[in-house]
């Protein structure tokens, strides 16, 4: 894959990088395994196949939501992670991540908020495309942010979701103590409710993710990968 072709499907650069125990160029020689097992580390180097167009580097959600998706678009890719995909050793391989779009208080809000209501869409997006049968991976919870008082943060919060169409609503202390009386509001007379705010299933979607990867033919490296030289660039 030349330069051009791989920043229009990624969107990045890509860094020099090395197995322990293998040269980038022995990469496509290594042991391929599918998501079930993974984990098995042993046997010979088998080479199976040409090189990759484009090498993952994590199993986490950001690699193998990318190999994924470059995978559905034709892309040749090959995941590398030490221990497979959603193991417990990953930061975000969890059992739940909560996902909101309340970023008032960055100066890139407008951004992230944007990013999170596309990544809620998503997430209802690839329940209703994979789950059949199985529990969903995102869950619709809403997300309740109480304060004793107007606060700048407030302020940007609702003007990004005012820009974006967002709906929100801002509940009084009887209707949070009506549909929330677990919670104790009587020292925080507002309330902003964000009600497409959920809740995602961290280590199952990575687990989906890698499983429709296989099916489409993408291919696993069990191996450790550490820094190399930079190439082709500074």
């Amino acid at each position: 894959m030349d330069r051009r072709r791989f920043l229009g499907i990624a969107g990045t650069g890509a860094l020099g990088l090395t197995a322990t125990g293998l040269s980038a160029e022995a990469l496509a020689g290594a042991k391929v395994v599918g998501p079930a097992n993974v984990a098995k580390l042993g046997g010979p180097a088998v080479h199976t196949r040409k090189n990759s167009e484009v090498l993952v580097i994590g199993a986490g959600v950001f690699g193998m939501f990318t190999a994924h998706y470059l995978r559905e678009m034709g892309v040749d890719v090959r995941v590398v992670d030490q221990h497979g995909p959603g193991n417990l050793r990953a930061t975000s391989g969890a059992e739940t991540r909560g996902v909101r779009s309340s970023y008032g208080d960055r100066p890139h809000g407008p951004i992230w908020t944007r990013w999170a209501l596309q990544s809620i869409a998503a997430w209802k997006a690839w329940d209703e495309r994979y789950s059949g049968d199985r529990a969903p991976i995102f869950y619709e919870t809403g997300d309740i942010i109480l304060r004793d008082e107007m606060s700048p943060y407030l302020e940007r919060t609702t003007a990004q979701w005012d820009a974006l169409g967002t709906e929100y609503e801002w509940l009084d202390p009887e209707e949070v103590n009506r549909r929330f009386p677990m919670i104790d509001n009587s020292q925080f007379p507002l309330a902003l409710y964000e009600p497409g705010a959920g809740v995602v299933r961290a280590r199952e979607s990575i687990q989906s993710a890698a499983e429709q990867f296989r099916r489409n033919g993408g291919e696993f490296v069990t191996a450790r990968i550490t820094p190399g030289d930079v190439v082709g660039g500074r």
